[in-house]
């Protein structure tokens, strides 16, 4: 077991905030982590992390800066102590290494900040290093470190708007096109929603462009249910009709994931061998690829095969992954197959212990050019299974790393832009499920039975603090805005990012239902327990009965009919909310679409 202890004032971090902070190893990504908040003084706290390993550690804390911008703050490699650190100093020795070590690599590529921020700069050191020295028994030591790290964090959101700023207006000087596509995803089983096509006024009320001149790539959100509900009966309809209003709209299109492990598969293969259900998958992809193999350039084949999942290794993964991306160019040798990671940052490692890093997976694969590029799926949220923001100069780093494997990358983003509700929705593979169809796994669950008993110790009701306190309000539109603008332009300073695809459209639509197309009421009622009138309203059930529904939904859930495309996951991450209405997310993607690609 490792330890760790750190001190810092008590105004500046609220403990069920605290309660998140977490300590990554390798690659930066998450380990399991126990951590609790003593009470040291009335004006100091403690916060006291424990891992499984005693190895050295990054440790991660929320943090709130002076623009109301959520993101995790993080320290430069500590090794384990019982002796108790000061946290705002630490984090500020991270914060400074960061910011210079990005500013030495800027540099070399031109880049010099202005004379203001220099200046800045070196006052930050020089202030650093009092600090350093200073009493760390005074009064008044932990405020001073808590203000110190707050204006760190100003001076480097300064720099990193300056260099974005002169990036992305050299991107737009190039005559050569540098290409990033903005996409959305749709589900297929609802109609075509006039929402897609609804204009918005911007926030001058000048102009009002309609979605093609913002969006150029759909992404068809289905699965395999959707096509083949029995046995060699295919319903292509739904899918069809999404693709025709595409191609109606020159709206190219961004196929998949084929397989998301955490999907279930039709109710016909229930019961049989693992290696018949793969011959009817192929049997459906195979089909799926002869109709509309020439009306989609990308395929992304896979998604989330880095997790742990019961009853297959991560070899039989890939190995499944690379067939269908081998016979997606045996048919159309111009396509292209990506491989997916649904937690790009590794942040699921923090439930549950993970074999290796999203990372390391795509760098071994890359080096064989099985796949063409990565699909990188990132869902912003507080929940467990969910992507926690970065500090902005960190996301350079995460975006150099991913893009020195040399090959495309296409972003699936989803943000929150309110308080989720009391029932948390949790992201399209929170629940994983072995290709046996046993039980499905839950991250965060207790591990299976080959995680030591150590790790098990941590993953405890008690460790995950199930008493804890609801945290404060983060997530409204403004953090949403300030988040997705801060990671879009980080993405659009790099090459390599090609594709950015909104993986929820709007508040509005119900996903996993067919409650928008009345033609498939009646199927819909023998396939959905209850429906819910908005994402946000209360539950409306079908039958008379509330607890003979409820158990008969506890019943499918244990038989694992849960749904990941469920419309609960993420309800108010959308660009519109339920009424139609734009949201400012909506508005600065625009924005960002016309100053640095039109």
């Amino acid at each position: 077991m490792g330890e760790f202890r750190f001190y810092y004032p008590r105004r500046a971090l609220d403990p069920t905030l605290a309660q998140y902070a977490f300590i990554a190893r390798r690659m930066r990504a998450p380990a399991v982590t126990e951590t609790r908040v003593e009470r040291c003084s009335e004006t100091r706290d403690m916060l006291v992390l424990r891992t499984r390993s005693d190895e050295a550690g990054v440790l991660y804390v929320p943090f709130i800066d002076a623009h109301g911008c959520f993101f995790f703050a993080s320290t430069e490699t500590l090794s384990p102590s019982e002796t108790p650190r000061p946290l705002y100093l630490e984090l500020a020795r991270g914060q400074l290494s960061r910011l210079f070590n990005k500013s030495c690599d800027w540099l070399m590529r031109g880049f010099v900040p202005s004379i203001n921020l220099r200046v800045s700069s070196r006052n930050a050191i020089r202030r650093f290093t009092r600090l350093c020295i200073a009493d760390k028994n005074d009064p008044n030591f932990d405020d001073r470190s808590f203000d110190f790290f707050k204006s760190l964090c100003t001076l480097s959101a300064q720099v990193n708007e300056q260099y974005l700023s002169r990036v992305l207006t050299v991107r737009g000087d190039l005559s050569s096109r540098w290409v990033t596509r903005f996409g959305f995803s749709g589900p297929v089983d609802s109609s075509w929603p006039e929402l897609y096509d609804s204009v918005f006024v911007p926030q001058g009320g000048k102009a009002r462009p309609k979605i093609d001149p913002i969006f150029q790539t759909l992404n068809p959100d289905f699965y395999w249910a959707n096509i083949e509900h029995d046995d060699g009966d295919y319903n292509w309809f739904p899918f069809d009709a999404a693709m025709g209003h595409a191609e109606s709209r020159n709206l190219s299109t961004t196929i998949g994931p084929l397989i998301r492990w955490g999907e279930m598969p039709p109710r016909f293969v229930d019961d049989r061998p693992e290696q018949e259900v793969r011959q009817y998958f192929k049997r459906y992809v195979s089909k799926l690829l002869e109709r509309d193999g020439k009306r989609a350039k990308r395929w992304i084949v896979a998604t989330n095969v880095e997790s742990k999942v019961e009853g297959t290794t991560i070899e039989t993964r890939l190995v499944l992954a690379a067939q269908l991306a081998f016979e997606i160019k045996r048919q159309h040798p111009k396509a292209q197959a990506f491989l997916g990671f649904d937690q790009p940052f590794g942040d699921s490692s923090r439930c549950i212990v993970q074999d290796m890093t999203p990372l390391e997976l795509a760098m071994r694969v890359a080096s064989r050019r099985v796949f063409d590029g990565f699909y990188l799926e990132v869902n912003f949220g507080l929940s467990d299974n969910a992507t926690y923001p970065r500090d902005p100069i960190e996301l350079h780093r995460f975006f150099d790393r991913w893009c020195a494997l040399g090959v495309p990358i296409c972003l699936g983003l989803s943000c929150p832009s309110a308080e989720l509700p009391t029932h948390i929705p949790e992201e399209s593979s929170t629940v994983v499920v072995d290709p046996n169809k046993t039980h499905p796994v839950k991250r965060g669950d207790r591990p299976s039975s080959n995680v030591n008993e150590s790790a098990d110790v941590l993953l405890s009701d008690s460790a995950n603090g199930e008493d804890a306190a609801e945290p404060p309000a983060i997530w409204h539109e403004e953090m949403q805005r300030e988040t997705m603008r801060r990671f879009i332009t980080s993405a659009l300073s790099h090459r390599n990012v090609d594709e950015i695809i909104f993986t929820k459209f709007a508040d509005s639509l119900e996903y996993g239902s067919d409650i928008l197309n009345e033609e498939n009421d009646d199927e819909d009622e023998k396939t959905n327990p209850f429906i819910m009138k908005s994402v946000l309203a209360e539950e409306t059930f079908l039958d008379s009965d509330r607890n003979e529904i409820i158990e008969l939904v506890q019943k499918e859930s244990k038989l694992g009919r849960y749904n990941p495309r469920d419309r609960n996951r993420f309800p108010t991450s959308g660009l519109f909310d339920e009424t139609g209405a734009p949201k400012s997310t909506l508005h600065k993607l625009s924005a960002i679409r016309r100053a640095y690609i039109d």
